[in-house]
């Protein structure tokens, strides 16, 4: 009775205070998965005709193919006709956007060292200040709910929230395809940043051509895209980034 009630003493501190493995194990593990992924990616003869072996030019095509897709995304509202003073404002958003993504990207992206989790989180957090402090410029008060929900209200949240949708959706491909299985650490958080920039950078593009300062249609059609792109990316990164 005495080595029966010994070993369930055992089984219970090891169950409260499991072992942690030496952080040298730890670090030569992760390195060498981070090596392995940025060596070869699984599947990836399927989506490019060349390897893409290196990090840096898989930052690059991630970052040309976000561009080329939130100005396919822009389509919409150059087709309705600008003036000068939008077409200007629409070039400043996307490079705003694309600059965000150019400075945010290649810092956390995976690569021969892993890229910490709290780095990641600190981005994810700076996206959603940024978001705060675009809603709080932006938005010049609220109309009455009524006339939000009135037939010319309901028709400006949908048409911006399509150009919404679609430019995000396409950035948010454009930046995530290169990456299939190369993050063996934190690929849901990774793919979550990645599409709090995609809605970034497509509700800078929507504001640009939208000149509604109304609060509700502000959040409702505009900022709510990183929201919305951020949850998408971390249910796709979960899948498509881990090895």
């Amino acid at each position: 009775m005495a080595g029966t009630s010994d070993e369930s003493a055992t089984f219970t501190h090891l169950a409260e205070h499991p072992p942690s493995p030496d952080e040298r194990i730890l670090r030569a593990l992760e390195q060498e998965l981070a090596s392995q992924a940025g060596e070869k990616l699984p599947g990836q003869a399927r989506f490019y005709p060349w390897r893409l072996s290196s990090r840096q030019a898989r930052v690059w095509v991630s970052l040309g193919s976000a561009a080329l897709m939130l100005g396919l995304g822009s389509l919409g509202a150059i087709s309705r006709g600008m003036n000068r003073a939008t077409a200007s404002a629409l070039l400043v958003a996307l490079a705003g956007g694309l600059g965000l993504c150019f400075l945010f990207l290649p810092s956390a992206a995976p690569g021969p060292t892993r890229s910490a989790r709290s780095s990641r989180q600190m981005l994810v957090l700076l996206v959603a200040l940024l978001t705060l402090a675009y809603a709080w410029l932006t938005i010049a008060g609220f109309d009455p709910l009524s006339a939000v929900l009135s037939a010319p209200g309901r028709a400006g949240v949908v048409r911006c929230g399509l150009h919404v949708l679609l430019s995000g959706s396409l950035c948010l491909l454009a930046l995530l395809l290169p990456w299939r299985h190369s993050d063996p650490f934190s690929p849901r958080l990774l793919g979550g940043l990645v599409g709090a920039l995609a809605g970034y950078a497509s509700m800078l593009t929507i504001d640009a051509a939208c000149a509604s300062t109304e609060g509700f249609h502000v959040l409702l059609s505009h900022a709510s895209a990183v929201v919305v792109f951020g949850l998408c990316g971390a249910l796709v990164g979960r899948r498509w980034l881990s090895p």
